[in-house]
């Protein structure tokens, strides 16, 4: 009689197993097509970003030369009582339809990497497919764009402070610059066990 049941109870934890197996399988299959599918929605946020974005991108790096607004054309984008014709006239804008047309052209762009941050943040979005094809730019905007951010989110005029300007955007490039200096600090630090080991031998 035992012997009848032991082929019954093997059949059974046989079947058990490759009922967990195919569970587990079907698992890592769900979760790798998941993440392509994330990646490739990264993809085509981020080359949608860049395509529509150009022209506003380079007009802001013509007029700013490359480098970030004084603290001056800071003050003009943000507040409007100080936009005078005297101002105007000896700043980078020169006029009022200059300076708007640059403004928003630079929301445009900021707005841009905003939604993507916030793609991120609620995991639609994968960072470090973002910091491989785009983390310099991401970088770069938030470091010239960081004084105009940071002056709208404390503003003196609490009509105009916008606190939560762009926190999305500054938390995904602060993150994306981790990332590069720990990829950086491990390169130094294989590069340094290599000499390392080359003037030991």
């Amino acid at each position: 009689m035992a012997n009848e049941q032991r082929p019954a109870v093997l059949f059974q934890g046989t079947a058990v197993f490759v009922a967990v197996f195919s569970i587990f399988i079907t698992a890592i299959s769900s979760i790798i097509t998941i993440s392509r599918a994330k990646r490739l929605q990264t993809l085509t946020a981020w080359s949608n970003w860049f395509d529509t974005t150009k022209d506003d991108r380079l007009r802001i790096i013509r007029h700013f030369s490359g480098q970030q607004p004084t603290f001056m054309e800071v003050e003009l984008l943000t507040t409007p009582a100080k936009r005078t014709p005297e101002n105007l006239a000896v700043s980078s804008f020169g006029d009022k339809n200059e300076l708007e047309d640059i403004k928003r052209k630079i929301m445009v762009v900021l707005s841009g990497l905003e939604r993507i941050a916030v793609g991120v943040e609620e995991g639609i979005y994968d960072v470090d497919t973002l910091r491989r094809i785009g983390g310099s730019s991401i970088i770069r905007y938030h470091d010239r764009f960081d004084d105009y951010i940071q002056y709208l989110q404390t503003h003196p005029d609490k009509n105009i402070r916008q606190e939560r300007a762009y926190k999305s955007f500054a938390q995904m490039a602060a993150e994306i610059k981790e990332q590069n200096d720990k990829i950086i600090r491990k390169e130094r630090a294989k590069r340094a066990d290599r000499e390392a080991l080359r003037r030991r031998y």
